[in-house]
C-alpha cells in the first residue's frame, strides 16, 4: 500500500458525502418505515411531527449509529480479504464520524449520547464504546496493512475538511 496517502485521501474525500448522506438516510427510513413523515437535509433528521412516541425516537435515532457501525465493521471484515484502500476509507470514516458526534455531544447530545441518557447510562457510555469499539478495529487495520501515521494524520485533516464542508453546505442551502 505505498501509494496509500494520495489515493487514501482522494477516495476518503470522494467517500465522506455518501456515508454522511446514508447515515441520515437510515435516520430517515427507520423513521418512514414506522409510519412517520420524516424531513431530511444533509447534517439532519427530524419527525415532521411535534412530539412522536419516545420509542419511535430511540428507534430513528440508533438507526443512524447502527448503519455507521455496520459500514466499519464490514469495511474492516473487507480489509482482511482485500487490499483496496476504499474500505479503510470507508473504517477510518466511519470512526471519525462517530468521534465527532461524541464530541459534539458535550454541549448537545448526539445520537448515542441521546440513546445512552435515555438508557440510564449517562451522556457518554454509549458514544465512547462504539468510539473505542470502531477505533480497535481502525489501528488492527491499519496495522496489518502497514497504513502509518501519515496516512491517518492526512485522513484527519480530509475527514475534518469534508465534515466541516457538509455542514456549511446544510447550513447554506436548509437554514
Amino acid at each position: 500500500m505505498r501509494d496509500i496517502n494520495w489515493r487514501f485521501q482522494l477516495v476518503l474525500l470522494a467517500s465522506i458525502p455518501f456515508q454522511f448522506i446514508f447515515h441520515e438516510l437510515a435516520h430517515w427510513l427507520a423513521g418512514t418505515l414506522q409510519g412517520y413523515d420524516m424531513i431530511m437535509t444533509l447534517n439532519t433528521v427530524k419527525f415532521a411531527i411535534d412530539e412522536p412516541p419516545e420509542m419511535a425516537q430511540h428507534i430513528v435515532t440508533a438507526a443512524g449509529p447502527l448503519f455507521t457501525i455496520l459500514v466499519g465493521v464490514f469495511a474492516w471484515w473487507q480489509l482482511r480479504r482485500d487490499k483496496h484502500v476504499f474500505w479503510y476509507a470507508a473504517l477510518y470514516y466511519a470512526v471519525f464520524m462517530r468521534l465527532v458526534a461524541m464530541l459534539i455531544s458535550a454541549s448537545n447530545p448526539n445520537d448515542e449520547a441521546r440513546l445512552s441518557i435515555a438508557a440510564g447510562l449517562g451522556t457518554w457510555t454509549l458514544p465512547a464504546i462504539v468510539v473505542l469499539g470502531l477505533l480497535a478495529l481502525t489501528i488492527d487495520a491499519a496495522r496489518r496493512r502497514g497504513i502509518g501515521w501519515k496516512p491517518n494524520l492526512g485522513a484527519y485533516f480530509t475527514s475534518s475538511i469534508g465534515v466541516t464542508a457538509i455542514v456549511f453546505a446544510d447550513r447554506l442551502l436548509f437554514g
